[in-house]
């Protein structure tokens, strides 16, 4: 498989995230340009130090409007309208747009050049993939514009086609523990969303969650059977979300863990780690689960169920496990590309 040539867009905690990714997986491809409005020596430092994951250990400088790492030039562009990259001058074959403020609109623009496009967006689009649940889907004849769905997706999607492939679904309730983000507050403001102005270190902020919309865009006949919520909570990393059901069949626990997990380590142990051994390195918390390369981590010992209620602790890294994902589904499409 011959090397991706990939253009970011958005060099924020995702953009960011991917690179190191990238870089440290160059055999399979490289980044040809990043754009984002922020100067280029910020873009190096947030880069070089992050302060959940820590330094990179790689050499990082600048040379004109170029980003060095490890000695390949990376094209740094500050353009806030995509459309004026000259597309012309970089031979790139999937563009990721990690910035979350660019329409499908101004991505149906982008030069033609550009084989596919790859976004966190989840609107009009041709299609969302998510990587270890149905990127199968992916048809390279058709599918230009591409939505790699939201961490709370990837980590939940499979476990719902399993248990309602297997148990059936008579309701579902979905508790997301969100570390703060970007746009969290650190003091009192005015905002649309009242409780998003608040102070986040100091308070756990309630929100709306659009991982309903996400579950039900594959299965609309759960559409008046779920309901999610989603709180911020002032941590820095590490996802937990709470997976409550009740389930159609009739079963026993012991017979539910079992096909839970023959089905997760047949079909899905790529993406999914399950821990069935009680042992003090699976009493995990939140903190535990940064820089899995996994999508959702389960214990057995964190799974209830008693009289068709099922309760299930899914642990995610939202960001590096995202990340590795979206990676995942690049090379997939890369290597499907005709």
């Amino acid at each position: 498989m011959k090397q991706i040539n990939i253009g970011i867009n958005g060099f924020g905690r995702i953009g960011r995230l991917l690179t190191r990714i990238i870089i440290k997986d160059s055999k399979k491809g490289v980044i040809k340009a990043i754009n984002d409005i922020m100067p280029i020596e910020s873009a190096a430092y947030l880069l070089k130090n992050d302060s959940i994951y820590g330094q990179l250990d790689l050499d990082i400088d600048i040379k004109e409007n170029n980003l060095i790492i490890n000695g390949n030039q990376i094209k740094y562009y500050q353009f806030k309208n995509i459309n004026n990259i000259p597309w012309e001058d970089i031979d790139i074959e999937i563009f990721i747009e990690s910035s979350g403020k660019i329409k499908t609109k101004q991505l149906e623009k982008i030069d033609n050049n550009i084989k596919k496009i790859v976004t966190h967006k989840d609107n009009s689009l041709d299609k969302t993939l998510i990587f270890g649940f149905n990127e199968k889907n992916y048809n390279p004849n058709k599918d230009k514009i591409i939505s790699s769905g939201s961490c709370t997706a990837i980590a939940t999607l499979p476990l719902i086609k399993i248990i309602k492939e297997k148990f059936g679904i008579k309701h579902c309730s979905f508790v997301t523990i969100h570390p703060l983000m970007g746009f969290n507050r650190t003091s009192d403001i005015s905002d649309q969303d009242f409780r998003l102005g608040r102070n986040s270190i100091v308070s756990t902020i309630p929100s709306k969650s659009g991982l309903k919309n996400s579950i039900t865009k594959f299965f609309p006949e759960l559409k008046n059977k779920i309901n999610c919520i989603k709180y911020y909570v002032p941590i820095l990393g590490g996802t937990i979300i709470n997976l409550s059901c009740i389930i159609k069949k009739n079963i026993k626990k012991e017979e539910l863990i079992r096909e839970l997990k023959k089905e997760i380590n047949k079909n899905y142990f790529k993406t999914i780690l399950y821990n069935c051994n009680k042992s003090f390195n699976t009493n995990k918390v939140s903190v535990d689960v940064l820089k899995t390369s996994y999508s959702v981590i389960i214990n057995e010992e964190d799974i209830q169920y008693n009289s068709r209620n099922l309760n299930m602790i899914l642990f995610l890294d939202n960001e590096w496990g995202y990340c590795k994902r979206l990676w995942d589904l690049i090379n997939y499409i890369g290597k499907n590309e005709k």
